[in-house]
């Protein structure tokens, strides 16, 4: 893209030259630029074609990221994601001469745009996540570290930011916190904490205690409108990865973990009983419907959670059941209780 035009007076005797950006006269430029880039990166190619091709799309990547604009810091971010899915699928083959010439500069740029980026809107913020947690995977899949920085503590990094985010548009007043913390936990956080799980040594120990002061408040907000199932049913999933990669803690947690998801479940049974009799009453539109499938899809999440946390927490989840059935006589949660315990039976064996 050029930033010299050359433009010819009325007379057609001179030339003069004037400084200016094409892609403001012509929005569409970078998109359409970005858009050919990263199928480019989706075709086939021999190993020397593509390493040239992750080092040229990366630069332009990496400027749009680090721009003002939040429509080109997603556009910079969709780049990275498109270099960093293609480095994935030749991990085995392709030299990836990129990690160990840009790897710090991804790292430090991507953490930064965590921090600033998408307060206004959640898809850059998403897309932005995206991204990190491709990098984190190629880093995993490779084997590969960044000046002494291994991949998971790279990538304990990013998820402390992430956890960072989503705390400021909690405590922030703006509209579509929703959306923005539904794409920081699905693009982000999600993916890292799985990550992380399967590494070696609990790798997720660090950032455990902060992951469950982030995660536990989501699981427990109210209401049944689909913005707050989709979030409960990615922190669910997030918090069955904190607690596989965390496991050497999480005893300790175990009973407030346990309170948390048995309360989700209580209130789940409440508002499937509540939205039927909608329907009884002739409140049969789609809306509804959704809700009661979403209800009934995070009640089915949170007994796999329930049950993973008796699972690794032990006895410290185990007093929560018992305590619900010692002191409750409804045939629902006690069924409830007795289906968790045959599941984490069943994950222990």
């Amino acid at each position: 893209m050029p930033i010299i035009k050359r433009i010819d007076d009325d007379s057609g005797r001179e030339v003069s030259t004037k400084r200016e950006k094409p892609h403001i006269e012509t929005p569409m430029r970078i998109p359409s630029a970005v858009v050919l880039l990263s199928a480019a990166l989706s075709c086939p190619g021999n190993d020397d074609e593509m390493d040239t091709a992750y080092l040229d799309a990366l630069p332009i990547g990496l400027s749009l990221l680090d721009d003002a604009q939040s429509l080109h810091q997603g556009l910079g971010a969709f780049l990275l994601v498109s270099v960093f899915e293609s480095a994935c699928s030749r991990v085995e083959n392709g030299s990836l001469d990129f990690v160990s010439r840009y790897g710090q500069l991804i790292a430090s740029v991507l953490e930064e745009e965590i921090r600033i980026s998408g307060r206004d809107d959640p898809t850059i913020l998403g897309t932005v996540c995206l991204a990190s947690s491709k990098f984190v995977e190629l880093l995993v899949k490779s084997k590969r570290s960044i000046q002494g920085l291994s991949a998971t503590s790279l990538a304990r990094k990013f998820v402390v930011e992430m956890f960072n985010s989503i705390t400021t548009q909690t405590n922030s007043c703006q509209n579509g916190n929703d959306e923005r913390i539904s794409a920081v936990l699905t693009a982000g956080i999600n993916p890292i904490l799985a990550q992380l799980a399967t590494c070696r040594e609990a790798a997720s120990v660090e950032v455990a205690r902060q992951g469950l002061s982030v995660l536990l408040p989501v699981i427990g907000w109210s209401g049944m409108n689909l913005e707050t199932r989709s979030a409960q049913a990615v922190a669910l999933s997030s918090l069955v990865s904190l607690l596989v990669g965390a496991y050497p803690i999480m005893p300790r947690h175990g009973n407030k973990i346990m309170t948390e998801v048995v309360l989700l479940l209580d209130r789940c049974t409440k508002d499937k009983a509540f939205l039927n009799d909608q329907g009884t009453i002739g409140s049969t539109d789609s809306y509804t419907t959704e809700m009661l499938s979403a209800t009934e899809a995070i009640a089915e999440i949170a007994r796999f959670a329930a049950a993973v946390c008796l699972a690794v927490c032990g006895d410290s989840a185990a007093s929560i059941l018992g305590h619900v059935e010692t002191t409750q006589k409804r045939d629902e949660l006690l069924y409830l209780c007795k289906d968790i315990r045959f599941v984490a039976d069943s994950l222990k064996a």
